[in-house]
């Protein structure tokens, strides 16, 4: 963020912090949640093609959340990157956004 050529690209997520409604009252969820939850259902409704990449798969399927609802997992650092972009993505609908592998 202090980098002058991206720090107008970039935006700071907070997993800690409590998305509001159009209300403004704070949801009982973490932001974290409601981006595997988002992830989950745009999958869910093949509204998102993901990499066909055994580490993306890895990833993904070592994710878990306990009864808290806390979302964990041993190989999240893809996972992490994934739900971020999706989440960022489905904010600006304008975006035309793909991603590949060299």
């Amino acid at each position: 963020m202090q980098d002058e050529e991206t720090k107008r690209k970039t935006e700071a997520l907070n997993n800690a912090s409590r998305p509001t409604d159009y209300e403004g009252a704070k949801s009982k969820k973490l932001l974290k949640e409601e981006m595997y939850e988002n992830l989950r259902i745009l999958m869910e409704q093949d509204q998102i093609k993901l990499l066909d990449d055994d580490e993306v798969r890895a990833s993904l399927s070592s994710m878990q959340m306990d009864e808290d609802h806390k979302v964990f997992g041993p190989n999240s650092h893809i996972s992490e990157g994934i739900v971020r972009g999706v989440w960022l993505a489905a904010k600006n609908k304008d975006l035309n956004i793909f991603a590949h592998r060299f």
